[in-house]
């Protein structure tokens, strides 16, 4: 039979240790991934509004040239 293994206090406040620093290094790749989609979002908005300008520009310069 295999030889029970013993658990003391001290080594369990040691696995609850590098546990919670696992979960706290997880916690900091979400807040970055949450940064990073906040700013491509910015990104995309200022892009549609940039693409909407244009099309309006390049409208009216249409319908100005005909007159």
């Amino acid at each position: 039979m295999a030889e029970r293994t013993r658990w003391t206090d001290e080594r369990i406040d040691d696995a609850v240790g590098r546990i919670d620093g696992r979960f706290d290094a997880v916690d900091n790749r979400f807040d970055r991934v949450e940064g990073d989609l906040r700013e491509l979002r910015q990104l995309v908005y200022y892009l549609w509004g940039s693409m909407l300008i244009g099309f309006l520009v390049v409208i009216a310069t249409v319908l100005l040239g005909h007159h």
